[in-house]
């Protein structure tokens, strides 16, 4: 989407950009486009709308600016689709903790980009080597690793619930798949990482 107004040489495009992994990735962007003289209107991970007159700032330095911070502007359409593929996973993979997600992904994939999941699944394997399927395992065993990692009071069965697994067992099953170590031994490795505070003054 571009949009130049008559009155003035003020451009209006929608950007999609890769390498937007974290919601700090958002303000980093505004930021350095603020800086060429762009402003960013609305942006999410891996997506942006942005303002600027043509006659001061033009796609090759917005590309420039976005390289410099480690993003990249993606201007093919296929690959456009699969990154925003990627994104709606991570975002609803790291919702709020009161959030689940998806019953069914490629159902809720579909909706969101209006096209056939079948073609979707057939390009995102295309261009990432992966399927859609691995790609939402690898990064909810991910996500199940930092909630173990950076919260003592979340248990199995809360996270069986939020990332949907049918049960502890099947969670168990996938973690060791990916990851070579079983769920009971990778909590046991956390909690020897966390000593206690009077050991640590005791030695």
């Amino acid at each position: 989407m571009t949009v130049a107004t008559k009155r003035t040489s003020s451009v209006v495009k929608a950007l999609y950009i890769r390498g937007m992994v974290c919601t700090r990735c958002v303000k980093v962007l505004h930021d350095e486009l603020m800086k060429i003289g762009v402003k960013a209107k609305s942006s999410r991970l891996g997506r942006a709308v942005v303002e600027y007159n043509s006659k001061e700032v033009d796609i090759l330095k917005i590309e420039s600016a976005l390289k410099k911070n480690g993003f990249e502007l993606i201007t093919d359409r296929d690959q456009q689709l699969v990154d925003q593929i990627k994104t709606f996973i991570l975002e609803a993979i790291n919702k709020s903790e009161d959030e689940r997600l998806p019953k069914r992904f490629s159902d809720a994939i579909a909706k969101k980009l209006g096209f056939n999941y079948s073609h979707l699944s057939r390009m995102f394997t295309h261009y990432e080597r992966i399927t859609i399927e691995k790609y939402i395992i690898l990064h909810k065993i991910e996500k199940v690793k930092e909630l173990l990692e950076y919260d003592d009071h979340t248990n199995l069965g809360e996270i069986v619930h939020k990332l949907n697994y049918s049960s502890v067992s099947h969670l168990s099953k996938q973690f060791k798949e990916v990851t070579g170590i079983s769920l009971r031994n990778y909590k046991s490795f956390l909690k020897h990482l966390r000593k206690p505070l009077d050991y640590l003054r005791a030695h």
